[in-house]
């Protein structure tokens, strides 16, 4: 099985990185992933996170 290790850009952190995860047609970083798992609702970083996974909606559909 071959792997392609490309860099792709997170949606969040905005860092170029090879793990990760696609969601629609944004790229989300395992390091970001794991800090919004972890991340509880009252926290101050919990509305950083919701305004960028927001951009998630409004990304272009690539036909």
């Amino acid at each position: 099985m071959k792997v392609n290790h490309q860099k792709e850009q997170c949606m969040v952190c905005e860092e170029y990185r090879e793990e990760g995860i696609r969601i629609l047609f944004s790229f989300l970083c395992r390091d970001c992933e794991k800090e919004i798992v972890d991340t509880e609702t009252n926290e101050v970083m919990y509305d950083y996170y919701v305004k960028k996974l927001k951009r998630m909606n409004t990304s272009k559909v690539e036909l």
